[in-house]
């Protein structure tokens, strides 16, 4: 009896080979995690207001996206990267990495975008750029898209062909270097593991950056409004910062106003007048 079965064997993916390195060198961070499940229900009915009003969808990844960068904005002392062993770079301009599905050789496949200045746009503007970029295609199987640098986009690409070791050192320089790191990605990754799933549940990211959130599920159950039990939409959120350059109490802040930013649904007050 064969117990093997049926098998193939294909090439392990070349674009995969940055994303294992990366993860080497930035798994080296001493991360602290929070677990986060916010009542989103005013946010999602004036999503859907708005889109049934203009018939256009605001991106939900944007919104978020722009409350953390105006929360960043009014917490600049998390907003740092470590420059060796005894001081910290603080950007005053919020760039955001985010996952952006694009079709590549016809086939959609979610690859980093660079959201710049994101704590100077509105949600409007996000949701434009963001809908753009979800419109490019690609005919390299192996396309890397790191930030606007071409040089460092062109150390990335032929990066896979080098060994190893030569491949860890440069990520490292990067990683590690306060201003190749902003350049090339930012300070703040956000994953929506949530754009695949429906159900209410957390995500645990591996993005070693300073500051990483994964945005989860999202599912509905009952909750106390006004003393009145309710349905309403739950949103599980993760946050992880390095705790080399943060601590509890501005972590717990930060927090703290990015809960209040998402249940009371800020940046969409006005957004049918502005749309």
């Amino acid at each position: 009896m064969d117990e093997l079965g049926e098998y193939k064997i294909q090439d392990f993916p070349r674009n995969r080979l940055s994303i294992t390195d990366y993860l080497d060198v930035a798994q080296k961070r001493h991360i602290i995690t929070g677990l986060l499940e916010l009542d989103i229900t005013k946010a999602r009915e004036r999503l859907k207001t708005y889109k049934n009003k203009t018939g256009n969808a605001i991106s939900f990844t944007g919104w978020i996206c722009w409350c953390i960068g105006q929360v960043i904005e009014n917490n600049k002392e998390i907003h740092a990267a470590r420059k060796g062993r005894s001081k910290l770079v603080f950007f005053e301009d919020v760039d955001i990495t985010i996952q952006v599905e694009r079709s590549v050789k016809g086939k959609k496949i979610p690859l980093p975008y660079v959201l710049r200045k994101v704590n100077q746009k509105s949600v409007l503007e996000i949701t434009k750029e963001i809908r753009t970029v979800q419109k490019q295609t690609f005919d390299n199987q192996n396309v890397q898209v790191l930030g606007n640098r071409s040089n460092l986009r062109y150390l990335a690409r032929i990066g896979v062909y080098l060994p190893k070791f030569i491949r860890a050192r440069f990520w490292k320089r990067v990683i590690w270097n306060p201003f190749s790191l902003k350049r090339l990605s930012g300070l703040v990754s956000v994953t929506a593991v949530g754009m695949f799933g429906t159900n209410l549940g957390w995500a645990i990211p591996l993005s070693g950056f300073p500051i990483s959130i994964a945005i989860g599920g999202i599912g509905k159950k009952p909750g106390v409004v006004n003393d009145t039990i309710q349905i309403r939409e739950y949103l599980a959120v993760t946050l992880q910062f390095d705790h080399d350059i943060i601590d509890g109490a501005p972590a717990t802040r930060f927090g703290a106003a990015l809960i209040e930013y998402l249940e009371s649904a800020r940046g969409l007050e006005n957004i049918l007048i502005d749309g």
